[in-house]
């Protein structure tokens, strides 16, 4: 979603904020979340990325065409997976460097 979607008040069926997307006016919308548990070494470390922002220079926004013949979409979470710094930073709830780093390797994803 990019910043004009972000700022034009439409907070109604799919970007209802009841339905927990949504930060603030100044945030905008979370663009990516992901919550879990990582397992490694006998550890388990929880995980919560909550991943957006529409403001420069930490935009979380990117517009791209993907080509497909069968309309599905393919997407190598591995990458993403193992781009999280789910032991140094488990937790980014708000736009930032970090937040950017890992939507960038979420769009990565897509084949």
């Amino acid at each position: 979603m990019d910043s004009l979607a972000n700022t034009s008040g439409k907070l109604e069926g799919a970007f209802d904020p009841l339905l927990g997307m949504y930060w603030a006016w100044n945030t905008g919308y979370i663009q990516l979340k992901m919550t879990g548990n990582s397992y490694s070494g006998g550890i388990t470390r929880p995980f919560d990325y909550h991943i957006g922002g529409y403001r420069v220079p930490f935009s979380t926004s990117k517009s791209f065409n993907i080509l497909t013949a069968n309309q599905f979409v393919t997407a190598n979470l591995d990458s993403l997976f193992s781009s999280l710094p789910i032991q140094s930073t488990p937790n980014i709830m708000l736009p930032g460097p970090a937040a950017q780093q890992i939507f960038n390797s979420f769009v990565s994803t897509f084949e």
